[in-house]
């Protein structure tokens, strides 16, 4: 017991010692937070900024996916809602906030990169 004592003592006054300045312990504190906007928040605020301009920039006859899915045509934007046409003659109101993304028409390039694989489907690589 008395050998724990002296060793309580010793640890206490080492770290009395080692303690430093305030400063040493700020700098850590401040690289955790510069990590942390760098990694975490600054990401998240372009996702949001991302989301704000597709919803600002909808316009009725767009293609979009709500966030549960659901595939469907603007047909209208009000203040908070947007009506889908999601088949013909069914319409469905969604938050803004509720669509996921904006269906891209792909290109329909007939100058594909697909040059030379033709005749290629039926054959079998394998030894």
């Amino acid at each position: 017991m008395h050998v724990a004592l002296h060793l309580a003592a010793a640890q206490l006054q080492a770290a009395a010692k080692s303690s430093g300045s305030p400063l040493s312990l700020l700098v850590p504190l401040l690289l955790l937070g510069g990590f942390f906007y760098i990694f975490m928040i600054r990401p998240q605020k372009r996702k949001l900024r991302q989301h704000e301009d597709l919803v600002s920039t909808l316009v009725p006859g767009d293609e979009v996916v709500t966030i549960g899915g659901i595939v469907g045509y603007v047909k209208s934007i009000h203040d908070d809602f947007i009506n889908l046409e999601i088949s013909d003659g069914c319409v469905i109101r969604v938050l803004r906030q509720a669509i996921g993304r904006k269906v891209e028409v792909p290109d329909l390039d007939t100058t594909s990169d697909s040059a030379g694989l033709e005749g290629t489907a039926g054959t079998d690589d394998t030894e």
